[in-house]
């Protein structure tokens, strides 16, 4: 096979039919990382950023292989190099991955936003919360503060002001001005709380907006 016929068999047994639930890639194979990892290192051999960029994903994710964060940063270097468009954020998203395996509540919060805004790694809005909820039970003030507005806003998750307030309240205490702008808002509605205008004016003027 042709180095991107290699490369296009290893994307379908990475992604597999599962990944193309309306057919459009034309995926004829269940998903299989055992394979797709054994492409992606025949397709590395032919200078393939994509095969480079892939197996730096899977040893990250211990998907098709041991997870090894040394050879996962390997080959994102590797496709870096050769400017693939993916691998600079990969890069970043890794190292605040062993940040946050090291208990580091700044990687922490660092790692739920690339979870939240699908920097470096797939979108989860679970994962997001999982390493805010980690971070701002260290006293992350923007990890508390971020767990509120999710909370406050609900777009990705059911609403829930009574979560929202207080994660808002603990972020706040630490001066935080966007947790404090949000517990001004809410008490300023009257959102899931008893409207009070002379605490949504204290906390509002606290914030600075």
């Amino acid at each position: 096979m042709k180095p991107q016929q290699i490369v296009d068999l290893a994307l379908e047994y990475f992604h597999g039919k599962e990944g193309d639930p309306y057919g459009s890639r034309g995926y004829q194979h269940s998903r299989d990382y055992t394979k797709a990892f054994e492409l992606f290192q025949e397709a590395a051999k032919k200078r393939k950023s994509v095969a480079y960029y892939y197996l730096g994903v899977m040893y990250r994710d211990g998907k098709g292989t041991e997870k090894d964060y040394d050879q996962a940063k390997e080959w994102f270097t590797r496709a870096e190099k050769l400017e693939h468009i993916n691998a600079f954020s990969a890069l970043k998203t890794l190292e605040h991955m062993v940040g946050a395996e090291n208990g580091e509540p700044e990687a922490m919060h660092k790692l739920a936003m690339a979870y939240q805004y699908g920097e470096g790694v797939s979108d989860d809005i679970e994962e997001a919360i999982r390493w805010y909820k980690a971070a701002a039970e260290k006293g992350h003030p923007e990890s508390q503060s971020s767990l509120g507005y999710i909370y406050h806003k609900a777009k990705m998750v059911s609403k829930d002001i009574s979560q929202a307030v207080y994660w808002y309240k603990l972020a706040a205490a630490q001066g935080n001005s966007s947790a404090l702008y949000g517990l001004g808002c809410i008490y300023l509605k009257g959102e899931g709380v008893d409207k009070d205008i002379d605490l949504a004016e204290k906390y509002l003027e606290s914030s600075g907006h």
